[in-house]
């Protein structure tokens, strides 16, 4: 594959463009695990929710990927935990 002989930093660079979801998705080998882990990203907002039985994670800019929904709260603090290593995150609304 032609994307795993870039260097990592390069890699690390197309992944700050990827959303969240594609991010952890790409995480498909140890190499593309430790270059997503060892790099930063920004979000420009974060809202967290608690509606109910569901636990809502919403990030901007706005729209049904950037949007993830928890039947346990403890799936969305895994999820929470895993995100905030390496993400500075410029505003977050908890609810």
């Amino acid at each position: 594959c032609p994307f795993l002989t870039l260097p990592n930093n390069l890699i690390g660079r197309i992944f700050s463009d990827l959303l969240i979801k594609d991010r952890l998705r790409a995480r498909v080998n140890k190499r593309l695990a430790y270059v997503e882990k060892s790099s930063n990203y920004k979000v420009e907002s974060l809202l967290i929710s608690n509606e109910g039985d569901f636990f809502d994670i919403e990030y901007v800019p706005h729209s049904d990927d950037n949007y993830f929904r928890f039947m346990r709260n403890s799936d969305a603090s895994r999820f929470l935990r895993r995100i905030s290593r390496n993400t500075l995150i410029g505003h977050l609304d908890i609810k």
